[in-house]
């Protein structure tokens, strides 16, 4: 499946609030992502074991599922051809509707 049908699958089986606690629940994970990183490079009198790449890679991570939960509510968002975050997304809902 293209990122494209992987979109619209999630779309057409995922009803709005769904979709909203979903932004809701990755805007937290990406929150908690950037805290990390403050404490990672340092930033904070609150030191952590983080290393600096991971929290970075982390919080990159976070905030590409951000993009794609805004995406899906409909909040304007540049789209790429290569997104593996519908895939996996249209796959759970695939897995949760066979149980």
């Amino acid at each position: 499946m293209s990122y494209i049908d992987d979109k619209r699958y999630v779309l057409a089986h995922t009803d709005r609030r769904a979709l909203l606690e979903q932004l809701a629940e990755e805007a937290v994970e990406l929150s908690q992502a950037a805290l990390k990183l403050i404490r990672a490079e340092k930033l904070s009198n609150n030191p952590t074991a983080a290393n600096v790449s991971i929290a970075s890679e982390q919080l990159n991570e976070e905030l590409a599922d951000v993009l794609v939960a805004a995406d899906a509510i409909g909040v304007p968002i540049l789209e790429s051809c290569d997104n593996s975050k519908w895939h996996r997304w249209a796959a759970r809902i695939k897995k949760e509707c066979e149980m």
